[in-house]
């Protein structure tokens, strides 16, 4: 026979907590309510009804002493049952053992048949029903309960919460449906929905239902149910072809009165989806309400079975929030943020601590351990992770086994492998199971949380577990307990407390003022543990006061106030309740941000009778919009005075702008001074001056004037703008000589004249008069010189040299003349080639008065022994304006005889005999900085060596002394010597040398 045998001290575990903590509220009770929701048995249609009815439903009741009550239930056809249980020694659980036929709910997917059509379809899904059990303890103390699903490779385990942990809202935490289709493309018997299960325990509960997402009979559509004491409401995620994973979690649950609430899966794969994974198995947790949800989790991953698992996916954990705008964190860093019942789902392949900034439920997932034809031990279960202040720190637990008949019959054999507890404590604390201390070399860190964890192999039945710190205190302890069978599995959370815990951060409400706010910041719900540090974290232009309080405390006053209530400010508040939640707001208080430009006129205006406006821009330089309460003006009256905003809007918004115009009559003689101003319902300020002087025009038009750089031509800008203007009447030519005058602006307050002068080589000049309409005369002369320097001789332009031989220096003079009224200055007189020809600098600046000749030397001396014609071109005058004069010069050999230019002959001849003195031609030409020549002697005496310029002044001597007859080289500095043509004079007795030097820079 396939029946399930129970041994003594088979089933779940008991917990105990210190006595300590004997009042806080935890999972011991004396009542308790519970279903077990749909399974999946695989003999439900056998020929043999012992096969079918196999398998079965466990209820384990643990006590610390001596009690006695009762078991209720009623079954699917409303039978109502009861057994009376009793615990004499607490060391024996006492064990409620049934078939389950009849007693567990049934879904859509009755075990391989789908319910979609006729009389039972959809099962007992979203409909009241009367199929549940009630444990009441009536002597004794408080008990602790569990429950156990076992069926053919699909087994789960849970504890069941006391009623007075229930509470009103939940949100639901599942796993994905893992829908199937068949080869026709319809759903495949195989498909199993997420699910869950809600329990009235009072009567006129009315439970409303807000679906993440579609439900088997009301899809996505709000339901709201009345249930009775006892009556159990099935939910089931609706499969489709076109949606084989719809999830549950994240339904909202409310109800009028306290609910029990079991969630999870009719028998998943985990992960759902994944490739190649063949076993499955149901996964059930009874769910606590959100108010006992806490904001961090330690999360453990399981020890691998001895055979190893499919490599196909990991163990999961899913992590549901239960605010909108929680962030989460894994091991310290943000992952994700989340919506109100949105969850996060990753792969659970090491310990992770778990923080949010709200409340969170956590789940572990084991995975599937078949893939193909393999079989091995261990599958899926769903684990609830509670928050590390709900640890205990005592727990006795029992790992449960079962036993199936071994076929032949032999003995039955343990369905349960290998049996697990994972036991989470702080690093510090030591551990003892069993009686004996784990040896520390078990520990395994939880990244930085100071918290470890041990894999502890157990053995079937009951098992006692402390943590203690060294010093005899005890310890929190997480305790999970799970077993490992062939394709099949269980596991359960080994018991926590149910304490309120502070999972909301202080608030803070407002009240603002004209350039202040003022606040209360509060921590007073329930569960709150009251305000330990209320302060401004940074602060601008903001005075913050905050009211002493004393510590902790549920609210505390503040009072912010603008330091310059012309600008914005802002501040932060940070406030820490005392179990360490924090909160910063952020506060900005509007200022009166409106500036005005510009913010000071000044006018003078004719008595004219006209009317005359002025315009103001109104900038909004802060971050609030600014309405405008007061707009008026103050002081003196002026005739016919108006105000107009435009946009008429009077909101200005950030950044943006409005503009106000004044306008007035200018009809009455006198000084006037008025004062703008705006303001809004908090402030009102004189933001803007405006002098008036009515009068008559007394100033006469202004003339400037603008001349281009070659002074060719003239701007002349003539203005009548000096308040009062009358404005330009007339501007008349008096006198106009070498030039031209033409007018190319005209309006009444300004006029432009252009004027060019007719002939750059003479001087130009004119007179103007110019009235106003009030009769303001002003005369205005100018004269623009030209270049009236005239060239004397040569009259043709053309200089021709005298022939001259190498090493020989010839030189004219240009005879110059100024003919205007204006001196002439060359600063400069340039050659284009400055080869053969110069310029005697020593001439320049060459100034010629009006009326006055000058004379302008220019010398011809060849740098290089190169016999024939040389031509230059000298440029008298500028940039602008300027004439040229050729130079042309004629090198002959030595010994030439010919004509010069005036047909004279002229002889060149060496000399004859020995050279007594030789002199060579100076290196490098042009000299920057020094210059080398040779001087041979043909016998001792006085040498001398000087340099000239051209104006034959001696500029340096180099050599004054006696010389022995010899060749020498010499050196000789130049570097201090402006550039220009120089004469190099070698005297050596009787005789005389000479050569040409030109440095440049």
């Amino acid at each position: 026979m396939n029946v399930l045998t129970l041994f003594g001290f088979l089933f779940l575990s008991c917990l105990f907590c210190a006595e300590s903590m004997g009042q806080l509220p935890d999972s011991r009770g004396r009542e308790f309510w519970l279903a077990f929701l749909p399974n999946y048995h695989n003999n439900r249609y056998s020929p043999s009804e012992e096969q079918r009815r196999a398998d079965s439903l466990y209820i384990a009741i643990v006590a610390e002493g001596p009690c006695r009550g009762f078991i209720e239930w009623w079954d699917n056809t409303g039978q109502h049952w009861v057994e009376r249980f009793q615990i004499s020694d607490p060391r024996v659980p006492y064990v409620f053992a049934r078939s389950w036929w009849g007693l567990e709910l049934m879904g859509y997917n009755d075990s391989g048949v789908l319910l979609l059509t006729g009389s039972n379809e959809g099962g007992q899904g979203e409909k009241p029903v009367r199929q549940t059990f009630h444990i009441v303890v009536e002597e004794g103390g408080e008990v602790t309960v569990y429950a156990f699903q076992q069926a053919l490779y699909t087994s789960e385990a849970f504890l069941v919460l006391p009623v007075d942990v229930l509470g009103t809202e939940y949100l639901i935490l599942s796993y994905p449906s893992d829908g199937r289709l068949g080869s026709s493309g319809t759903l495949d018997e195989m498909s199993t929905p997420s699910q869950f299960a809600v329990i009235a325990v009072e009567d006129q509960t009315v439970v409303t239902i807000v679906p993440s997402a579609p439900t088997y009979r009301n899809g996505m559509r709000e339901q709201r149910i009345t249930l009775n004491r006892g009556e159990v409401y099935l939910v089931q995620a609706r499969i489709t072809p076109d949606n084989l994973r719809p999830d549950l979690t994240g339904t909202e649950v409310r109800a009028t009165k306290p609910v029990a609430v079991l969630a999870g899966h009719q028998r998943a794969v985990v992960p759902v989806g994944a490739s190649g994974l063949t076993s499955r198995d149901i996964l059930i947790e009874q769910l606590p309400p959100t108010t006992a949800w806490g904001n961090s989790a330690l999360v453990v991953h399981f020890p691998p079975p001895s055979d190893g698992l499919a490599p196909q996916g990991t163990h999961r954990c899913r992590v549901l929030a239960a605010r909108p705008g929680t962030t989460l964190f894994l091991d310290g860093q943000p992952v994700a943020v989340l919506d109100r019942g949105q969850v996060y789902d990753f792969p659970l392949v090491q310990p992770v601590e778990l923080q949010a900034t709200g409340p969170i439920l956590v789940a572990t997932f084991h995975k599937t351990s078949n893939a193909g034809q393999v079989s091995r031990i261990g599958d899926p279960f769903m684990m609830l992770i509670p928050p590390v202040q709900q640890f205990l720190s005592r727990y006795r637990f029992l790992n449960v086994q079962k036993y199936l008949p071994r076929g032949g019959g032999g003995p039955a054999e343990p369905v349960y492998r290998e049996q697990y507890a994972t036991a989470v404590l702080p690093t510090t604390a030591e551990l003892w199971l069993d009686g004996q201390r784990i040896d520390r070399s078990s520990y395994l860190t939880i990244g930085n949380s100071g918290y470890s964890y041990v894999w502890l192999p157990t053995t079937d039945g009951v098992h006692s577990i402390e943590a203690r710190f060294p010093a005899g205190a005890p310890a929190p302890l997480g305790l999970y307990v799970y077993g490992y069978g062939p394709a099949d599995s269980y596991g359960y959370i080994g018991g926590c407390s149910f304490r309120p815990l502070d999972i909301s951060p202080p608030t803070v409400a407002t009240f603002p003022a004209c350039f202040a706010i003022s606040g209360t910041v509060y921590d007073t719900a329930a569960t709150d543990s009251r305000l330990r540090t209320v302060e401004v974290v940074q602060a601008e232009n903001v005075s913050v006061t905050i009211e002493p309080f004393p510590k902790p405390s549920d609210s505390v006053r503040f009072q912010a106030t603008l330091e310059d209530v012309f600008a914005d400010g802002s501040f932060r508040l940070r406030a820490q309740d005392s179990s360490g939640y924090e909160r910063h707001w952020d506060f900005s208080i509007p200022g009166f941000t409106v500036q005005i430009e510009p913010a000071r006129v000044q006018l003078e205006l004719l008595e004219d009778g006209q009317r005359h406006c002025r315009t103001f821009v109104l900038t909004n330089r802060g971050s609030f919009p600014q309405r405008l309460s007061t707009l008026r003006w103050e002081g003196d009256s002026l005739p016919q005075v108006t105000l107009t905003l435009a946009p008429l809007d009077s909101v200005i918004p950030p950044g943006g702008t409005a503009r106000l115009e004044l306008c007035f009559t200018a009809s009455e003689k006198g000084g006037y001074r008025l004062y703008l101003v705006v303001g809004n319902e908090c402030i009102a300020d004189s933001m803007a001056a405006l002098e008036v002087t009515i009068g008559a025009d007394q100033v006469p038009p202004t003339v400037r004037r603008y001349q281009d750089s070659c002074g060719r031509e003239v701007r002349l800008v003539v203005t009548d703008t000096v308040e009062p203007a009358s404005g330009i009447a007339s501007v008349e030519v008096l006198q106009q000589v070498n030039c031209i005058l033409t007018v190319v602006e005209q309006e009444l307050t300004r006029v432009i004249w252009h004027v060019r002068v007719d002939n750059p080589f003479d001087d130009a000049w004119y007179e103007l008069r110019i009235r106003d309409y009030a009769g303001n005369e002003r005369l205005f002369a100018d004269t623009l010189p030209g270049f009236t320097l005239r060239v004397l001789q040569p009259a043709e332009g053309v200089v021709l040299m005298q022939p001259s031989v190498y090493g020989q220096l010839h030189c004219e003079t240009v005879r110059l003349s100024n003919v205007g009224h204006f001196p002439i200055v060359l600063e400069t007189v340039p050659l284009r080639q400055q080869t053969a020809f110069s310029v005697p600098p020593g001439q320049l600046p060459l100034r010629v008065l009006p009326g006055e000749e000058r004379g302008l030397v220019v010398c011809f001396a060849p740098l290089q022994p190169q016999i024939g014609w040389y031509e230059d071109t000298l440029l008298l005058g500028s940039s602008c304006l300027a004439y040229t004069i050729r130079l042309l010069g004629q090198l002959l050999p030595q010994g030439y005889t010919g004509r010069d230019q005036c047909g004279l002959i002229i002889r060149a001849e060496p000399s004859a005999g020995p050279i007594p003195v030789r002199l060579s031609f100076p290196m490098p030409q042009p000299a920057a900085t020094e210059v080398q020549l040779q001087c041979e002697l043909s016998a001792q005496g006085p040498v001398s060596l000087a340099l000239y310029n051209l104006n034959g002044q001696q500029v340096r001597l180099f050599v004054n002394t006696t010389l022995a007859a010899g060749k020498y080289v010499l050196a000789l500095p130049v570097a201090d010597l402006p550039s220009g043509l120089y004469w190099l004079r070698l005297q050596a007795g009787s005789v005389v040398l000479g050569q040409p030097l030109l440095i440049t820079r």
